[in-house]
């Protein structure tokens, strides 16, 4: 009996949710109103540094991508 296998690799899940994509799926739902505006706002305006010793980097804006460790992000990375 041969059984076949696929793996799929969900290391970069987060990291590659397209911000525009994510909204016009939720619109496609008929999410609207306060919900959408919600939803929009969660991975929309943020920002990230590193830091090493005490020098710190130009914060940057994330383009794509939700939280990782939030409540919404697996459901949001779906």
């Amino acid at each position: 009996m041969l059984v076949e296998c696929k793996y799929i690799d969900l290391k970069k899940a987060f990291d590659l949710v397209a911000h525009e994509i994510l909204l016009s799926k939720m619109k496609l739902y008929n999410v609207t109103g306060i919900s959408l505006k919600k939803i929009k706002s969660y991975p929309s305006n943020r920002t990230q540094v590193v830091k090493d010793m005490e020098i710190t980097s130009t914060p940057k804006v994330i383009m794509s991508g939700v939280p990782r460790g939030s409540i919404l992000g697996p459901t949001l990375s779906l």
